[in-house]
């Protein structure tokens, strides 16, 4: 019970379709209202109050908050998990379930927070399973490291594979997910993530298990999840008892069996009563494991399956126990515990945890099952222990093999809100083993936050008291105003009202059960630094602020300001913020490209305790709005071309602009002269660099290229006597001209042309930019290949009269044969079909025309058939 608990996500390998719970249990053991905030990545997801008696759970939250199913958020800073502020103390455990599979995991408070943890897990080598450790920063820059890992290991979304460690740098409320999915066949071959480290630089929560893991009993499908939110190594201890689940030890369950983890090199394990100085085994490196199998564990109560196994480390030492949370089916129904060590420092009383035997869980046909509920108690030997404020329902005791001064109770099918409890001082926890036939769930609700510590309930507006946790049986506050000379104060209880004065706190507690006492860490109680009201500044991006900003208490007017503590507690994103050595803040744009920044300044006042305040500044940045251009012109003779550079201005649509400058050097130090601007003559594929300011002085470059219209390319489509011509480059829309030896078709829109004479033809395309045009030559070569020389008026003869506008022009026929028939002499373009003026006979002839082209003096020779059909 804690009045601050974490929950860092989870990753499944089993997308769930939307269907499942996720509900935080939340109680007290307080009448007075406990107010709780829900915080997920530090925004408020809900509130939430409860008192003794008044259990509630918490739901409004979306499933990806704690249960990340998308790959691509798997091994990326996320904002998800969830961090609970209560001004109370309270039981938080996480109660999550996907059809057929479910889990618990129990949040340990601030007992959960450290630097350093070594993770467990089951060893689930079924191809649906995976191993996660799941990491929640408590604090902005904290660096965070996985490894003691097998380096081959292929890990879900990894963008720096095969590496020994894993480095990532989280803020306050930011997570971090690693997943070994065993989907991968190469991770099977090894044990995941068992034993691997986890090390940061500030104080961290860890969740660590599999979504799916399970037994590969011949089938791959025996998966649970098992989770739980493990504890740093300063947690651990070195002696531990557990309690076998619902799985049946007697006939040796698979299921059933219990984790340890090393934390140093060359730990010694003994098991049960082994008193003979040599260890069952030994695990020779920090993060070294082994398993410990069921047929390990000792019968307490056979008959109705009461089995324990104690373990004793010479050095400290992680226990996980994996459970079978069913007695229907052992291998269906797992789940995962870490175990609290023994200490006489555990509490007395366990009050109000909720809802016990709840978590929504549904069968393969969509149905909510029951859940049945195992309760193992260990407590201080000689306990008179109460569940309920009843000894009814609760076996035992039982002892423990190898250890005489703990002992163990168990019950039965529990239900409902439950306290467990001893009414002699003695120390006592307890864990569950629950579930049904397809899912097993499992916890311990104490035993991880023994030692004192002081934590101030409430917050700076609402500051209720100081408080120890209630476990201990007498306690004494002392005060300090300088941490040498303490003083004695009257309260005796775990709270203590300061009364507003400020000061160094302690306490000392007594467990009767221990014969000892205990000093708490000492506590700092001062005001609280007021968040000031935020300031907002605009200036342009080049701009210091001016005057500085002198910090002034909004709450205390006028109290002085002890000057060489003020600082800058966030720097910009961008430009300077900075003290100078009267205390004042200032802030430097430098050219910044942002639209936007902030920084937050702190100050105090004098005094051992001082007021202090803490303020955001915005400082909102005008920039100048500047884009690139390019403008065309056409290019001479001479290669140059001429530009109107003032173009450039015309796309601009910046008020802030106040003048425009010229340059042909990116450093600025050669200014075109404000007369040439209109009518600049250039080269193209130039870059003019253009200085733009605005009324502040502060200016951009933009960079203007000066560009000429390559000519277009034509293509060319010949059907017959026509030509499609088609263009790209240059300036759309464009014109179209054809020149051939019998006339020139000036420009026109239409891309077609029509009767076009055998022969070359020249075609030119002119773009818009009318810089220059393009031509290319082609050939219409549509040949005549009949003639029926009968006087009706349609080709009676081979007629080539256009090609009169050739030079050189001539035809020869050849029978089939090879014999030449007809032979033009100068200008003759036809020929009739007679041979000496006598009509030759019906036949397939050969003929060949050739021609100059009168523009390129270049000879063309064709050859085609000619069907001749005479009447006669």
């Amino acid at each position: 019970m804690d009045s601050e608990h974490w929950f860092a996500p989870m990753a499944s390998n089993t997308p769930a379709n939307g269907k499942g719970s996720q509900l935080i249990y939340l109680s007290t053991n307080s009448i007075i209202p406990v107010n709780i905030k829900i915080y997920g990545g530090n925004k408020l997801l809900g509130t939430i109050t409860i008192k003794k008696g008044d259990p509630q759970f918490f739901y409004d939250w979306d499933k990806s908050q704690i249960i990340v199913e998308n790959n691509d958020e798997k091994m990326k800073v996320l904002n998800k998990g969830v961090h609970l502020v209560g001004d109370g103390n309270f039981y938080a455990n996480l109660r999550f379930s996907i059809p057929e599979e479910a889990e618990m995991v129990t949040s340990k408070g601030r007992s959960a927070l450290g630097k350093t943890f070594f993770l467990g897990m089951q060893k689930g080598k079924v191809r649906y399973s995976n191993n996660i450790a799941s990491i929640l920063a408590t604090e902005d820059n904290t660096t965070v490291t996985l490894s003691n890992y097998e380096p081959s290991l292929v890990f879900t979304n990894d963008k720096t594979p095969n590496t020994a460690q894993k480095t990532i740098l989280l803020n306050k409320g930011e997570s971090y997910i690693y997943e070994v999915d065993n989907i991968n066949a190469n991770n099977a071959s090894f044990d995941g993530l068992i034993g691997a480290k986890v090390q940061s630089d500030k104080p961290i929560s860890v969740t660590c298990g599999n979504f799916l893991a399970g037994l590969n009993q011949g089938r791959d499908y025996y998966n649970d999840i098992f989770m739980d939110q493990t504890i740093p190594v300063e947690k651990i201890g070195t002696e531990y008892i557990l309690m076998s689940g619902y799985g049946s030890i007697a006939d040796a369950s698979v299921m059933e069996k219990t984790l340890i983890v090393a934390s140093e090199d060359n730990t010694e394990v003994f098991l049960n009563d082994n008193k003979t100085g040599t260890p069952d085994f030994i695990l020779p490196k920090a993060g070294s494991f082994q398993f410990v199998k069921s047929l390990n564990y000792k019968p307490s109560d056979p008959v109705n399956n009461v089995y324990s196994l104690y373990v004793k480390t010479s050095k400290p030492a992680y226990v996980y126990q994996i459970l079978a949370g069913s007695p229907i089916s052992d291998i269906s129904s797992g789940a995962m515990s870490i175990i609290p060590p023994l200490s006489c420092l555990l509490p007395s009383k366990i009050d109000e945890i909720a809802s016990i035997n709840e978590n929504l869980t549904m069968d393969s046909n969509g149905n909510y099952v029951d859940n049945d509920v195992k309760l193992n108690i260990i407590t201080q030997k000689g306990a008179n222990v109460f569940l309920n404020d009843s000894k009814a329902n609760i076996n035992g005791p039982f002892p423990i093999s190898g250890n005489n001064d703990w002992e163990a109770y168990t019950s039965y099918h529990v239900t409902g809100t439950i306290t467990v409890s001893t009414d002699n001082k003695k120390a006592v926890t307890f864990g569950i083993a629950a579930g049904n036939g397809s899912i097993g769930y499992g916890g311990y609700f104490a035993g991880f936050n023994v030692e004192p510590y002081i934590t101030g309930v409430g917050d700076c507006d609402d500051f209720k008291y100081l408080e120890v946790q209630d476990n201990y049986d007498e306690y004494e506050w002392y005060y300090s105003p300088d941490q040498i000379n303490w003083t004695k104060l009257a309260e005796t209880s775990n709270r203590l009202d300061p009364l507003g004065v400020y000061g160094y706190y302690k306490c000392k507690v007594i467990k009767q059960a221990c014969s000892t006492f205990l000093f708490s860490d000492v506590f700092l109680y001062k005001s609280c630094t007021v968040v000031g009201p935020p300031q907002s500044y605009t200036l342009s991006f080049c701009e210091s602020l001016s005057p500085p900003i002198t910090p002034k208490f909004s709450k205390k007017i006028g109290a002085p300001i002890d000057i060489i503590k003020t600082k800058i507690t966030k720097d910009p994103e961008e430009g300077k913020a900075y003290i100078d050595n009267l205390g004042n803040i200032h802030f430097e744009a430098e050219n910044s490209t942002l639209e936007k920044v902030t920084f937050t300044y702190y100050f105090e006042g004098y005094g051992s305790f001082p007021d202090s305040e803490e303020v955001t500044v915005t400082i909102n940045l005008t920039q100048i709005k500047v884009e690139n251009k390019e403008i065309f012109s056409c290019v001479d003779s001479s290669g140059l071309a001429t530009y109107n550079l003032k173009d450039f201005e015309t796309t601009s649509t910046d008020p802030t602009i106040t003048k425009f400058e010229y340059f042909t050097d990116k450093n600025l130090s050669n200014e075109i002269p404000s007369s040439e601007l209109n009518n600049y003559k250039s080269s193209p594929n130039t870059i003019i660099y253009v200085k733009v300011s605005n009324a502040a002085g502060c200016y951009r470059i933009g960079e203007l290229s000066l560009k000429t219209y390559t000519p277009p390319v034509i293509s060319i489509q010949i059907n017959g006597r026509s030509a499609t011509i088609n263009a790209t480059g240059g300036l759309p829309p464009y014109q179209y001209a054809i020149e051939n030896s019998k006339e020139f078709i000036d420009f026109q829109d239409n891309n077609v042309f029509n009767n076009l004479p055998i022969g070359l033809n020249t075609v030119y395309v002119l773009s818009s930019d009318k810089c220059t045009k393009a031509s290319q030559d082609f050939m219409i070569t549509q040949l005549l290949n009949v003639i029926t020389p009968n006087a009706d008026g349609y080709n009676d003869i081979l007629d080539y009269s256009e090609m009169k506008y050739k030079n050189n022009f001539s035809i020869q026929i050849f029978n089939r044969y090879g014999l030449e028939v007809y032979k033009s002499n100068g200008q003759k373009y036809t020929w009739d079909g007679k041979l000496n003026g006598k009509s030759l006979p019906t036949d397939t002839y050969w003929y060949i025309i050739q021609w100059e082209e009168p523009k390129t003096q270049q000879t063309f020779q064709f050859t085609n058939y000619l069907l001749l059909k005479n009447s006669n």
